[in-house]
């Protein structure tokens, strides 16, 4: 069985929606969806962000005991040539703590995914119309706003785009010895400058982001240009995720078959 998890269920909402699922069941903040038309996949919605990561895919797997975990989620491209609605394969996943005066490449962890596993992604899905792109994505403890240094960290640690919790979801994943990928679309370009509130309430539900951008754009109404640009960018960003997982969730691979 193949997992698809994600810390939002508007993250994923094409994908479920595509695929008709629906909740099948709860625990705490954990939702689970399945599928009579996609069987062997299952969808995890809440808590695969910071601490609450290992406790979810423990919870996970007692429920359902899949094969294969996807990571979905967002991130900011940090090389040129990934433009809004990108997909990014995480083939090595890194992290960095503490300032950003401090960010090392010595001092930075790492967890590779399996190279047979990104193989055969890249197979499997060359023949879809899903264009996508792997390489290494590095989490961070904070957002990073200005191009400059989007520019500076996709250089010095020679990867593709930077998040704030993939490498949390991939440890927990990799202590439970599952098969595992981080998949990440591309909401704001390494050429693009955002505004700090912008960057964190796309993050929000929608109800959330609503109140929160309202509230930010009267007081700041010459932003509120950057505020739809964004807006809009996530709705990209969130489509080009969804048809990923969706034409993914179609292979072989996440069908269990060699």
């Amino acid at each position: 069985m193949l997992a698809v998890v994600a810390d939002m269920q508007r993250d994923i909402g094409g994908f479920l929606k595509t695929g008709r699922f629906s909740e099948s069941d709860r625990e705490g903040n954990l939702r689970f969806y399945t599928s009579r038309s996609i069987p062997h996949v299952v969808a995890a919605i809440g808590g695969f962000s910071g601490d609450e990561a290992a406790q979810s895919v423990g919870k996970l797997i007692s429920h359902f005991r899949p094969k294969f975990l996807v990571s979905a989620g967002f991130a900011s491209s940090v090389k040129s040539c990934l433009p809004v609605g990108g997909v990014v394969v995480c083939d090595r996943i890194s992290v960095v703590g503490g300032p950003a005066y401090s960010w090392r490449t010595s001092d930075a962890l790492k967890i590779e995914a399996d190279p047979l596993v990104v193989d055969r992604i890249r197979l499997e899905m060359s023949n879809s119309d899903v264009k996508f792109d792997v390489g290494g994505c590095l989490t961070l403890p904070q957002s990073v706003v200005r191009s400059p240094m989007k520019e500076w960290l996709g250089r010095t640690f020679d990867v593709a785009a930077v998040d704030l919790d993939g490498y949390r979801v991939a440890d927990a994943v990799r202590d439970a010895r599952l098969q595992f990928i981080l998949v990440r679309a591309v909401m704001d370009t390494v050429e693009q400058d955002l505004l700090p509130r912008v960057s964190e309430t796309m993050r929000y539900p929608l109800a959330r982001r609503i109140i929160r951008s309202s509230a930010y754009a009267i007081g700041n109404p010459v932003r509120i240009f950057e505020i739809a640009k964004s807006a809009s960018q996530a709705g990209t960003a969130r489509k080009s995720l969804s048809w990923f997982l969706y034409r993914l969730s179609r292979t072989r691979l996440a069908m269990g078959e060699d």
